[in-house]
């Protein structure tokens, strides 16, 4: 009968172990890893930042003098575009920059939830605090119910806003003191934008460019995203709005950083030609829509005009290695004593052994959301489990150094990356989704076949040149022909790699709300491309066991018993032969598929999208190097070791028996 090793296993879904070592080390793991905003108060933001491929471009805009524009800087979640703005404008603190003769205005949504009206009162607010700021710096009276200033500005508002005197007769009647109290009550943002551009018309205001940032639009919540771009469209419309009465030294750049979901929500209703009130009082067309759209390739996506030599030039994203060099450097200059430098080092080199096993495989999983994929290093070293080395015998564990107190191979990371504090492995709660997942009725092997066919993508497509999901399933059909429970099993498989983010959404993927990847309705999903982790995990097949192994405690196989194996930080003799017997199964299910195609005359088809090597050749692979790696020490004349050496021989022979020639 079938069953699974963690059937029936309360799982622990989030890390709660903390190991010795990291309650030693914590100062200086939180530092590197998750820094606060007290940590950027103790180092300089540029001393921690690795300087993104599109700074230079960012910085042309800054430098721009003449002109007025608006951008839209799209990228995913903790891929940098904040850190991006931050870093251009040099503004550390959601607060306003006078550099030179510039006026940086940042504003962030985080913690600013709520209707059209709460947002624009928040905004407001913050607007005219700026109002209040620049006429101190510029000694230039400002309106107040004390000052001559206050009828100079109602001038101004009916000079250039004709229908709130002409289109309203009762205005007519109000003092001036009171037609202001009565423009705040009914458009308070109005009020302030005509306020700061009324002091910014002051020829003592020495301001000739004005930069606006509307930062984390997707803080407002669910639904609420396009309130902060149709503001932010909103201050760039009257920023830009000035006559020819007003001095025009000064321009405006309005720069909003969204999600790429906010942006295809805004391409789908513009495209749709749909009736959407925000879409329309917002003005967003083709021309306001080009963004710099770094992806996560981060190459370029829409080059504004002027920058067009610039375009298709790839860039890479910075690399985890860089972001942790650039921070222990800058960590390093901070400490006092030696002690502490000493410490600091010492814990460095556990944390450059897991990034470099497994830290840009946990970037592409965390979707290149950098903050995740730091946090998720930290709590990888919290795992009590899998990396730290077991006390003493009087019970006292004694740290002499993180590098002695850790076991730091490939193997215990990884499962520290994948099981967390679990001794058994589940797809349900493990960053890694299961390439053998089955059903306790059948459907071995095409969780991986299914896998493979987008590992041979891997590298031709990405977020802007994406496969369309019917054409997909349309060459499945067209290899399996009439064969629909083979079509069924590709497209559960394709389901379960698109909600465990193997499989993401393409640039042309409509998008009507902001629902998440991992509760929208399978069905509407029609763009998709493999993201990089699924060839880094195709790889990591290949050239270890230890994702097997793992893989096996989730999969339904034939079990006397369902025991929960010991799980030893060495290599384990049960698992890795419970991995043989069970390739040996696998063998036999690619073989009865690939008779499929052999009937039906669809072979060249068949290797067309899956490949011509057979893919239980990578299982295989992954076994004999685990084999080589262990026994590379050890004498052949082991009897275990030479029953495992006869059987990889025969398995070896019934994977090449499977090409289509021999069948």
């Amino acid at each position: 009968m079938r069953k699974k090793n963690n059937e029936g296993m309360i799982l622990k879904k989030d890390y709660v172990g903390r190991s010795h070592v990291f309650k030693k080390y914590f100062r200086w793991i939180e530092m590197l890893l998750t820094p606060t905003a007290e940590s950027y108060r103790l180092i300089p933001f540029e001393k921690l930042y690795v300087d993104h491929p599109l700074l230079e471009l960012m910085t042309k805009h800054k430098e721009k003098k003449e002109i007025d524009e608006l951008y839209y800087l799209t990228g995913l979640t903790g891929s940098g575009k904040t850190s991006l703005l931050k870093r251009t404008f040099e503004y550390y603190e959601n607060t306003y920059v006078f550099d030179n003769y510039n006026l940086i205005i940042p504003f962030s949504c985080d913690g600013v939830v709520g209707d059209i009206s709460s947002l624009k009162k928040t905004l407001a607010s913050f607007l005219m605090g700026i109002t209040e700021k620049i006429c101190e710096k510029y000694s230039v009276d400002n309106f107040n119910k004390n000052n001559i200033e206050i009828d100079k500005f109602v001038e101004y508002i009916k000079n250039r806003r004709a229908q709130f005197s002409v289109n309203r007769n009762s205005w007519r009647k109000l003092t001036n003191e009171d037609l202001l109290d009565q423009l705040y009550e009914e458009d308070t943002l109005e009020l302030a934008l005509l306020s700061f551009k009324y002091i910014m018309s002051k020829e003592k205001v020495l301001i000739d460019h004005v930069v606006f940032v509307m930062d984390d639009v997707e803080a407002v919540g669910k639904d609420n995203e396009l309130i902060p771009i149709y503001l932010a469209n909103k201050i760039n419309s009257c920023l830009i709005n000035r006559s020819e009465k007003e001095k025009v030294k000064w321009c405006s750049s309005v720069f909003i950083a969204c999600r790429h979901f906010i942006w295809r929500i805004f391409s789908t209703k513009r495209e749709n030609k749909e009736d959407d009130d925000l879409i329309f009082l917002s003005q967003i067309d083709k021309n306001t829509m080009e963004a710099f759209g770094y992806n996560d390739c981060y190459d370029m996506d829409d080059v504004p005009s002027g920058d067009s030599n610039d375009t298709g030039s790839k860039k890479e994203k910075p690399s985890m290695e860089q972001i942790i060099a650039k921070r222990k450097n800058a960590i390093i200059d901070i400490l006092n004593n030696d002690e502490d430098k000493q410490a600091f080092k010492e814990i460095c080199y556990v944390i450059d052994d897991i990034v470099d096993y497994v830290g840009d495989l946990l970037l592409e999983l965390c979707v290149n959301d950098y903050r995740l994929t730091f946090r998720a290093i930290r709590d990888i070293l919290c795992n009590k489990t899998w990396l730290q080395k077991s006390e003493d015998i009087n019970g006292a564990f004694k740290i002499t150094t993180a590098e002695d107190s850790f076991f730091k191979n490939r193997a215990n990371i990884f499962r520290a990356l994948a099981l967390g504090e679990n001794k058994v492995y589940s797809s349900e709660c493990s960053v890694i989704p299961n390439l053998l997942r089955n059903r306790k009725d059948g459907g071995d092997l095409w969780q991986l076949l299914t896998f493979k066919f987008f590992v041979k993508k891997a590298g031709f497509y990405d977020w802007k040149v994406s496969l369309h999901r019917n054409d997909i399933i349309d060459s499945i059909g067209q290899v399996f022909v009439q064969n629909e429970q083979c079509i069924k099993e590709f497209e559960e498989s394709l389901n379960y790699l698109i909600l465990k983010r193997i499989l993401l959404r393409g640039k042309m993927q409509e998008q009507r709300d902001s629902v998440d990847l991992a509760d929208i309705d399978l069905d509407t999903i029609t763009y998709i491309y493999p993201s990089k982790a699924a060839k880094m995990l195709w790889d990591s097949l290949s050239e270890r066991s230890i994702l097997f192994e793992m893989f096996i405690d989730d999969c339904w196989i034939e079990r006397e018993e369902t025991v929960i194996q010991s799980k030893y930080k060495q290599f384990n003799w049960t698992n890795y032969n419970e991995c043989i017997d069970y390739l040996d199964y696998l063998i036999s299910v690619e073989s009865e598929i690939r008779l499929v195609p052999k009937n039906r005359g669809t072979e060249d088809l068949y290797m067309d999208c899956f490949g011509e090597i057979p893919v239980t050749k990578q299982l295989f692979m992954g076994l004999k190097n685990s084999y080589k790696q262990y026994f590379k020490n050890t004498e052949d004349s082991d009897e275990r070791s030479s029953q495992f050496k006869e059987r990889l021989e025969q398995l070896e022979e019934r994977i090449q028996d499977l090409s289509f020639e021999k069948q």
